[in-house]
């Protein structure tokens, strides 16, 4: 979780400075919080509504503002066209007449548009017919150029050619497909419109059209866009093609991400009817690792196989298990509940955060509480590291200091250095084996705390109280402060206790 930097000066007592992090940290959620409300408001406010059928000189005015209301046109300035306007264009195509000089008429049209409009629903009709009358002519207008004259096309583009190959057949299109130039960003849209149908036999039939440009189109896009209920047709079409990337796109599509990917990759890993060669290069595929990360409605035993490439004797343990434990928690701290503000705040404690979400991932606190228990304690320790021991009180000591020691090391970037402290102080102080590991904790947050605050963080750590950690910190810091400053490092070194000044810890 990202947190704002928290740094305070010396002379500041140590209750102040957890206080003015932790205020810090509270605004800043209250305003994320806030932020993603009011996109929440905007964005439902904007869905589309019905409306009755429109005169043409009403569609063409109301247009530029309906596509600036569109969700797509706030990611870029030149989107397709929505679909839900595809009955409006086709009003506009028949009914708006044409004539003369076709490129005459669309550069008339193009020097009425003002810097950052979308192109006129006139635009796509003058196009349109355009590309009844001579579609070659429109692809040389077009050409490879990425300003004006493509971007208008792009707009409309996908529409344009639903309708072509609706009324001509996609035969019709082979000239244009083999056109140089514009013949691969063509081969492109109608592989974009046949995903969408679903059709196997139609995409086929323009690799062999296109010819070279079939190499153009991207495999993953087409997976994108291929409707769920139709994947099996499109594992159909990967398989011939040799190409897994259409699976893993479609599993992490919009389409695919409520509905159960997960189960669908592993039935396929473990379909022995599909080619061995396709099936082994689909396990090695990062999409499944990150699903078997993501998708908590997936059985542990299941997430565990589709990790391992779909392996079912897959054991669960290791780094990926616990990240995938960790992404879990993550994702009911970060959306379900801030468990972390309530706990910050006192109206929960860490062994209550745990019971719940234990209750969130029965699997998971059933077949590995140990590994539950840690990430709890990880998550919740930047917030008041006293407070989260609790979580530890199982443990003997020994096993405390290690785990304290060994969540320090991983946590506490970017955050208020007297959490740090206060987590290092849950550690006994006179434990010579546990030495070297609380310096190697101070080496590495040394490094960013002095990069990110400098001046600030020598004279906190000059204010520190006597004892071990202030030894440790004074030591790190004139470690990270050699090469740039050595006149600093030397006074830092001189301020040590003889007896650590040249400590002998192994990192």
């Amino acid at each position: 979780m990202t947190k704002n930097r928290r740094i305070v000066s010396a002379g500041i007592t140590h209750a102040a400075a957890l206080l003015i992090g932790w205020g810090g940290w509270t605004a800043f959620r209250h305003f994320s919080a806030e932020d993603m409300n009011s996109a929440t408001a905007t964005r439902n406010a904007r869905e589309p509504r019905g409306s009755p059928t429109k005169s043409v000189d009403e569609i063409l005015s109301a247009f530029a503002a309906k596509a600036k209301e569109s969700p797509e046109s706030q990611a870029t300035d030149w989107p397709r066209m929505d679909d839900r306007l595809r009955d409006e264009f086709a009003q506009a195509s028949v009914t708006i007449s044409i004539s003369g000089d076709f490129e005459a008429v669309l550069a008339a049209e193009m020097a009425k548009m003002k810097e950052g409009e979308t192109p006129s629903m006139k635009m796509g009709a003058i196009m349109y017919a355009w590309a009844l009358a001579d579609p070659l002519a429109l692809m040389d207008w077009r050409g490879y150029e990425d300003g004006a004259r493509g971007k208008v096309l792009y707009f409309y583009e996908d529409e344009i050619f639903r309708k072509l190959i609706a009324q001509r057949g996609l035969a019709s299109l082979a000239p244009v497909l083999k056109h140089l130039p514009g013949g691969d960003f063509t081969t492109r849209t109608v592989a974009r419109i046949l995903a969408k149908s679903a059709d196997v036999a139609a995409l086929r039939d323009l690799k062999q059209m296109s010819a070279g440009q079939w190499k153009r189109v991207r495999s993953e896009e087409i997976g994108e866009l291929w409707p769920w209920p139709e994947r099996a047709k499109l594992v159909t079409l990967a398989v011939s093609e040799g190409d897994v990337g259409m699976i893993a796109k479609l599993a992490t599509s919009t389409a695919a991400n409520p509905s159960g990917a997960g189960v669908w990759l592993l039935q396929l890993l473990q379909d022995e009817s599909l080619d061995p060669g396709f099936r082994e290069n689909l396990a090695k595929d990062d999409v499944l690792k990150e699903i078997a990360r993501k998708d908590r409605t997936l059985p542990l035993s299941d997430r565990v196989a589709l990790m391992d490439g779909g392996n079912p004797d897959a054991v669960a343990g290791g780094k990926e298990f616990d990240e995938f434990v960790w992404r879990d928690i993550a994702a009911i701290v970060d959306h379900e509940r801030d468990w972390n503000y309530d706990f910050r705040h006192g109206a929960i404690e860490a062994t209550e955060v745990l019971a719940q979400i234990s209750k969130e991932l029965p699997e998971l606190a059933a077949k590995s509480p140990d590994t539950l228990r840690k990430w709890v304690f990880r998550n919740l320790i930047e917030e008041d590291p006293p407070r989260a021991m609790r979580l530890l009180d199982p443990s003997p000591p020994d096993v405390r200091a290690k785990t304290v020691l060994d969540t320090a090391k991983r946590q506490f970037y970017q955050s208020d250095p007297n959490l740090l402290l206060a987590a290092l102080q849950q550690v006994p102080a006179d434990d010579p084996v546990l030495r070297g590991d609380r310096l190697g904790v101070w080496i590495r947050k040394t490094v960013y705390n002095y990069q990110d605050h400098d001046a600030a963080y020598v004279e906190w750590v000059r204010a520190l109280p006597a004892g071990i950690d202030r030894e440790l910190a004074l030591h790190a810091l004139a470690q990270a402060a050699d090469e740039e400053n050595p006149p600093l490092a030397g006074e830092l070194r001189a301020e040590m206790e003889p007896e650590t000044r040249e400590p002998t810890f192994s990192q």
